[in-house]
């Protein structure tokens, strides 16, 4: 307690220039010293009366950036000097530090552009991740290392600003990597219900989620969970379109399957039934009254319209057309009865209903080129497993 008081009078002594010749180039020589007063008056300013050795310590230019973040001509100059005279090696980290701190500020202040410093920062994380791919390719390897995470920390523990951005790097690439399955996707495939993803706490489930790929990165997220609030973010956003998104994909498995049967109907003999009369009997068979309700109102306003018009036109010159449409729209829709059908029939309807079941049931529907046919072989994707590493990616 004692030596704050001191400092804090030496601080003043030396803003107020009560302090000897002497005293005051040794106190300039002092980073902590030369920090505490640049606090005290929130003037850059005062970084001038610095010594070289002062102006050049990383604890005194990593102050300077973060302290004065919204001049970002100012701190640029002093992030590059900083970076010129000190290359990037094996036993000091603060050069990669510096650019990482330096691109998180450029990124805040200029959303939309992709500086050198993020292009340094990104070179830094790639060739990191590329040293680790190669280790994991050592057969002696046998302890799971998920995604790596473990691995930077064993070397870069002591800069949080570092291990901040790889595990950023890492969620970001988890929840919207171009080899990972959309997010949305995701929660609508395993929950039924938004609510039950609150009920389990959203914290707690994006860190089991991450866990799945990586233990030791879901560790280091729960004791920094500010870095997955922007994922947070994009759950109140999926959130609000849960219902619009079921919607929509209803809309699409309903419009595939369609395609699906009219392949084979027009290329059988099940040609007396209409494409309605089969969706009818598949909404009654699996009971997809949900599923479809929006498309039987929509066929319905459609047949009201249509037959709106015919009564609106009855005298134009359309009369056989309309008569047709009449016709059509008035007369029962033939029910399905599989006791009545012949064999040719009865194959037909159980290939139906098995693409029914593999959509709307067992809902392996993904879209047109991804659609999986429980006939052809399934190709399941594993992640490669991760094991005991003994030598650190520095080396």
């Amino acid at each position: 307690m004692f030596k704050k008081i001191v400092l804090y009078k030496d601080v003043v002594n030396y803003i107020n220039g009560d302090m000897d010749l002497e005293t005051s180039e040794l106190m300039e020589n002092n980073t902590k010293f030369m920090i505490s007063v640049i606090k005290y008056t929130r003037d850059k300013k005062m970084y001038q009366f610095c010594s070289d050795r002062v102006k050049k310590d990383y604890d005194m230019v990593k102050f300077m950036v973060e302290k004065f973040s919204d001049d970002i001509n100012f701190i640029s100059n002093l992030a590059d000097g900083y970076i010129s005279n000190n290359k990037t090696n094996d036993d000091d980290y603060t050069y990669d530090e510096l650019i990482i701190l330096m691109s998180k500020v450029y990124k805040e202040k200029y959303p939309d552009d992709f500086n050198k410093y993020a292009i340094k920062a990104n070179a830094f994380l790639s060739f990191k991740l590329f040293v680790i791919e190669e280790l994991f390719k050592d057969p002696k390897i046998k302890n799971n290392y998920g995604l790596g995470f473990g691995i930077f920390e064993m070397d870069y523990s002591g800069s949080k600003i570092i291990m901040d951005f790889v595990a950023k790097s890492l969620i970001d690439e988890i929840f919207y990597g171009e080899e990972r399955e959309n997010l949305e996707k995701i929660l609508h495939k395993n929950y039924k219900d938004y609510n039950k993803i609150t009920e389990k706490g959203i914290n707690t489930f994006l860190i089991n989620y991450i866990s799945t790929f990586d233990k030791s990165l879901a560790g280091y997220v729960s004791n920094n969970i500010e870095l997955i609030n922007s994922i947070k973010k994009h759950l109140e956003r999926i959130n609000k379109n849960w219902n619009k998104y079921n919607e929509n994909l209803n809309n699409e498995k309903i419009e595939f399957f369609i395609e699906k049967i009219s392949d084979f109907k027009d290329n059988c003999c099940f040609y007396k039934y209409s494409i309605d009369d089969i969706i009818n009997y598949i909404v009654d068979y699996f009971h997809l009254e949900n599923i479809f309700s929006s498309y039987l109102n929509t066929l319905k306003q459609i047949d009201e319209y249509r037959l709106y018009n015919y009564n609106d036109c009855y005298e134009c010159s359309y009369e056989y057309e309309l008569e047709s449409i009449f016709n059509e729209l008035t007369n029962e829709s033939k029910k399905i009865n599989p006791n009545e059908m012949n064999s040719s029939d009865l194959f037909f309807l159980q290939k139906i209903i098995k693409i029914a079941r593999e959509i709307f049931i067992e809902d392996k529907y993904l879209n047109d080129d991804e659609y999986i046919d429980s006939e052809k072989e399934t190709k399941i994707l594993k992640f490669p497993v991760r094991t005991n590493i003994n030598k650190s990616i520095r080396k």
